[in-house]
């Protein structure tokens, strides 16, 4: 694979730290955009990992003007349900070649 996948990670509160490490360390990924109703805490988080990414109010937003690969969301139990947009968004790949390469990204780690 020449290019790392863009990656957003939506939900920047303490637990997002964890998956941030992952992704820092991980060539295939390059984190582009972050997304939470507490800009703050993205700004946090993208200057802690020095992201340089893209921050957004909502994933509305996000979606909308970021356009990543990969949407990783680090939402607590209960709002999985009232933000399920965030969790069932689906990638666009250009063939069924580059979703499976995707999805093996995703599953390993």
């Amino acid at each position: 694979m020449s290019e790392a996948y863009q990656v957003a990670i939506a939900g920047c509160g303490r637990r997002s730290a964890e998956f941030a490490k992952e992704l820092q360390a991980d060539s295939r990924c390059r984190v582009v955009a972050l997304a939470d109703p507490d800009t703050q805490a993205a700004e946090t988080l993208n200057a802690d990992f020095g992201f340089g990414a893209d921050v957004y109010p909502d994933h509305h937003a996000l979606l909308d003007k970021a356009r990543p690969d990969i949407v990783v969301t680090v939402l607590w139990t209960p709002l999985h349900l009232r933000k399920s947009s965030w969790i069932h968004w689906p990638p666009s790949c250009a063939d069924s070649r580059a979703a499976r390469r995707r999805s093996a990204c995703c599953r390993s780690w």
